[in-house]
Formats: structure tokens, sequence, C-alpha cells
């Protein structure tokens, strides 16, 4: 790739990214009384066009999934390369792996849950799996599905179908980093290996799983190898995020572990993990132009969609403004 190349795409997405919700926009929405006053507030956006279409306030994710494929459809249009719209929108075929998965091994449906983005061709996986059909789904995802399989007959836990996927995933993440040749990208990667690890060692302690069930759920490649990690799993949780303090993502890790404490709930890494990735994608408003600035506005945008959602989810079920602060990521303006 040369950075040339992103001259004119990086241009188109600084116009994009100032018309990204402000700060004041989104203490609006958060100390707004009801739905419908939060939608009054979106209607003075970029939102407005998605979310006029709806008949009721309640349908707001139509309004939400329309706006991540106009995301990617619009990045797509402006990338002069189509790898780095890949790179992000991996995480999405990881998500409908999972969702049509865990339907052909509990037999259900659940099409609903499923977005249609990413390279995956979902229907093409769908009837595969229906046929019973466990290999070559995806040249990024070549095994992915036996090794599914074997996991749920070993742990009869469809919870550890998303570890096999993630697992998968994480590899094909930073194999696209490397070829991308860009520092951040595989920066980028490599903190989100540490992070699943971590959270997959978490998992495992507070299940009691065997220590020799690491190495079917943790990832290579990132900057804490697994077996530093599986060197110090039979220590207490809080001594291991001090080992881990010093590393790059050690701030953050802290963070999501004394939220984790208060609640129990490992949720709170993957907020702690959203708010570190943003704000190592902020530096890129530093950079003229290049492939980061696609990217870091690609996240960008998905975190201003999250945030909306959870505004709207709280509102509907009348949680307080205290509430939603917690919950809610950084914002990249």
């Amino acid at each position: 790739m040369k950075r040339e190349d992103f001259i004119q795409s990086s241009t188109r997405i600084r116009v994009l990214e100032s018309k990204l919700l402000t700060k004041d926009q989104f203490n609006r929405m958060v100390e707004a009384k009801d739905m419908d006053e939060v939608l009054r507030v979106l209607n003075e956006t970029a939102y407005a066009n998605s979310f006029n279409k709806l008949e009721r306030p309640e349908d707001y994710e139509e309004a939400l999934g329309y706006e991540i494929k106009k995301l990617y459809r619009d990045v797509k249009e402006i990338s002069p390369y189509p790898e780095i719209v890949e790179f992000a929108s991996l995480k999405y075929d990881a998500h409908n792996f999972k969702v049509l998965f865990k339907d052909h091994i509990l037999g259900r449906e659940s099409d609903e849950l499923l977005i249609d983005i990413g390279k995956i061709d979902i229907n093409r996986i769908e009837s595969k799996a229906d046929a019973g059909d466990r290999k070559g789904i995806d040249r990024y995802y070549d095994n992915i599905a036996t090794d599914i399989v074997s996991m749920f007959e070993t742990t009869t836990d469809p919870q550890y179908v998303e570890l096999v996927v993630d697992l998968h995933f994480y590899e094909t993440m930073l194999k696209m980093a490397n070829q991308t040749k860009s520092e951040r990208f595989i920066k980028y990667a490599k903190d989100y290996i540490d992070f699943s690890n971590i959270k997959a060692i978490f998992r495992m302690k507070k299940q009691d799983k065997d220590l020799n069930f690491a190495d079917a759920v943790l990832v290579e490649g990132g900057n804490i190898s697994v077996n530093q990690l599986k060197a110090i799993y039979f220590e207490p949780i809080d001594s291991i995020v001090q080992k881990l303090k010093l590393k790059d993502i050690g701030k953050s890790l802290y963070k999501g572990f004394q939220a984790y404490e208060q609640t129990g709930r490992l949720s709170e890494f993957e907020k702690a993990m959203d708010d570190y990735q943003l704000n190592f994608m902020k530096d890129t408003k530093l950079i003229s132009y290049g492939p980061e600035v696609i990217l870091a506005y690609i996240f960008a945008k998905e975190t201003e969609i999250k945030n909306i959602r959870i505004i709207l989810v709280s509102k509907l079920n009348k949680l307080s403004p205290e509430f939603i602060r917690e919950r809610l990521r950084d914002i990249y303006v």
C-alpha cells in the first residue's frame, strides 16, 4: 500500500468525521426524559433519515442496522484498498459464525441476530451447516467448523463455540494486519489478542478449567505470549493484573478489573478494550493521510452507534442517566 494513495480518501473521511456526534449531543440524550426526547436529538443529526422512517421508537434496531450497513457501503466506496474495510469487518464474520453454529448445535433459528456485513456468505454458511459440512466454508475459517464441533463434544457448552471462533478470528486479524505493513494495524491486532487472551484466562479461572484447556482457547501472536499467561494462571486475578500493568494495555486492564470485581461481569473487560482501542486510534487525527484514517473512522462510527444503542435500550427500560454513563464508551471527537 502506498500512503499517497490515501490522500483523496482521507480528505473525504475528514468530512464524514465532522458529522460525528459531539459530547454535548450525547449528554443531551443521556439526560433526556424518555426515548422520544432522545429521538428528537438524533433528528438534528446525520441519523435523522434513518430514525424518521421508524413507525415506532422501539424499532430503533432497524435504524441502527441501516447505519452500520451504510457505514460499510460508504467506506468501501471511499477506500482505495478493499483490505482496509475487510480488516475492520472481520468481527462481523466472527459474529455471524457464532450465531449460525450455535443455532446448528442447539437446533434453533436466530436469523434476526445475523449482520449482513463481511466477506463470508451467510447463506452459504447456513446451508453448509444445515448439511453437516464442516470444512471449506471460507478460506479465512478453513477448519473452524471442525474445531467448533470438537470443542462442543468436549465441553457440551455452547459458550465455548465463541472462544473457538475468536481464536480463528484473531489469528486472521493479525495475518491481515501484517499484510498491510502498517505498524498501527499490527499493534491494534496484537493488543486485541492480549485483551482476548486475558479475558479467556479469567473465564477459565471462573469456571475452574484445567490449564491444558488454555491451548484450545488462547491465541499466539499478542504482545503477551501464551506461555507467559499460562505461567501466571494459578495466581489470583489481582496478582495477574498487577504483573501485566506495565504492558501497553495495563491501565485499561486494571480499569476493567476494578469494574469486574464490583460486578463479576466479564463484559466490563469488553468496555475497557473498546475504550483502549478507540483512544489508541485518536492519534490518527495527527496523520494527514493513510489507511489508519479510514480504520479510525470506522471504529469511531461503530462506537457511536454502540453508544446510541446503549442509550436507547436504557431509556426503554427507564434506567438512570448515571447507569447509562457507566456503560457508554469513549467517543472519538
